[in-house]
Formats: C-alpha cells, structure tokens, sequence
C-alpha cells in the first residue's frame, strides 16, 4: 500500500509544501513511479517522516533532522538528543525566568504609586548605553539591540551618581538571570551587589521633562533624608500610558539606603 503526499501531509499536521521543501535538505521519502507525475510513499517512507516529524518537535532544524536521520551511528543521534534536550531546558527555564518576571511587572505596575521603605535589590549585571541626550553612535546601537531582546528580564534603566551630578542610560539584569544567558561583564558592563533600598514612586512626562531632571527633585529629598548613598541610583520604567494626548510615563527609583 503506498500514500499521496496529501495524504502523508495529513498524517503529519504538515502541509504538501512542507513535504517538498524537505527534498532540499535530501528528505526524500517517496517514489516517483515510471511514467507517473507524482510521488507516492511507502509505510518505510512514512516511518521515516514521521523520525523527522519527531526531532523537529524535539526543536531540531530541519538541517539537523536530517543529519539525525541519516546518521549511521546510533551514539551520534544519543548525543544529538542529548544537546537538544540541554538546550530545550535552559530555553524553559528562560521563560519561566520571563515568566515570573511578567508577574513582578504586573505586580509593581498595580502598586506603582507606593514606596517602600526596604526592598532587597538582587545582584545585577548592568550596562552602560550613553551618558548623554545625544544620538547614539552605531556601537551603542549595536549594544542597545544585543540587550532589547532580553527585555523584561533586562529592564531600560537610568543610572545617578550617587552625588547627583551624572547618570546615564543603560539596562540592568538580575545576575542569575545574565548568567544563564551567557551575558558576561565587559568594557561597558559593570556588577552591583545586592543592595537595600529605598523603592520611591515616579510619574513623568517624557515628552516634556527628561527623566533626570523630573526625578531630581525627589532624588535630592532622598538624600536629605537618608544621606548620599554608597552606589549608583537607580530609575527603571514601568510603563508607559497616553492621557489627554499626552505620554506619561510610570516608574519607581530604586535609592540604596544603608
């Protein structure tokens, strides 16, 4: 008995076109009979469909499905597998990591006009973008892009000198959290330590104020009342909402209190 391609298609939740494109990556398991148009597929030739089917459900490329399939050494498929599956845990525990982070997001966003006295600031890997309300050379570019892709676990961040006289842009990722991506400090990358500290409420206007400038008032009051801090102030943004046509920004500043 042999299948159509339709009918392998629909045993495999794939479409005729997917079945083709396998051909490219010599995944050729029908026959095309003499004098026949069309190709037709044994129950062998959809056994073996069916082990690409499975590693690319196991996350494999259709690349290494196929080296998989035609490898002649069953220990090159264990330790295929192996690789696979390490990969498939790490990308589980990054969105668990996404995951818990979305709830802390949700859970600030809900409280963004409280402040807290104490909060226990885990160890961050932080990243110095620009210092500067300039353009952005294409290095910075190049470094903002490499850290946007892990935003929220990576939050956009201003960083204040503890004096009050300098800050910049950058972003700010839990340590645990850049370790499991393979973030490493760097020429622009630097590490804080677990820090405690005062969690202040911030609305703004972006569009009319600059963030330093709309924090400082507070920023100074927190000095005054708690003394200059041992590290860097930090300012990270909760959210963004439209009033009146207007951009109003939400966020909280993190001022390390001894």
């Amino acid at each position: 008995m042999s299948y159509s391609i339709k009918q392998v298609a629909a045993m495999l939740g794939i479409s005729p076109q997917t079945l083709r494109f396998y051909e490219r990556y010599g995944i050729d398991a029908g026959t095309r009979a003499a004098g026949e148009g069309y190709r037709r597929y044994s129950h062998a030739g959809v056994d073996e469909l069916m082990s690409i089917r499975k590693y690319r459900n196991c996350g494999f490329t259709l690349a290494r499905a196929s080296k998989a399939l035609n490898s002649q050494n069953p220990d090159t498929v264990a330790a295929m597998l192996h690789d696979q599956a390490h990969a498939l845990e790490k990308e589980a525990t990054l969105k668990m990591l996404f995951a818990q982070k979305m709830k802390a997001l949700c859970a600030d966003i809900r409280a963004r006009d409280q402040t807290k006295e104490a909060v226990c600031v885990e160890p961050m890997l932080c990243v110095n973008v620009t210092g500067e309300e300039r353009q952005l050379a294409p290095e910075e570019l190049s470094l903002l892009a490499d850290w946007v892709q892990w935003m929220p676990l990576a939050q956009w961040t201003l960083f204040i000198s503890p004096d009050l006289t300098r800050y910049f842009y950058g972003f700010a990722m839990e340590e645990k959290a850049a370790k499991l991506i393979g973030i490493q400090p760097g020429a622009r990358c630097f590490t804080l330590p677990a820090l405690r500290c005062v969690q202040q409420a911030l609305c703004w206007y972006p569009q009319e104020t600059p963030l330093f400038s709309a924090a400082l008032p507070a920023l100074r009051t927190l000095v005054c009342k708690y003394g200059q801090p041992a590290h860097d102030i930090q300012i990270q943004t909760l959210c963004n909402c439209k009033q009146r046509e207007k951009i109003i920004s939400y966020g909280f500043i993190f001022f390390p209190a001894a």
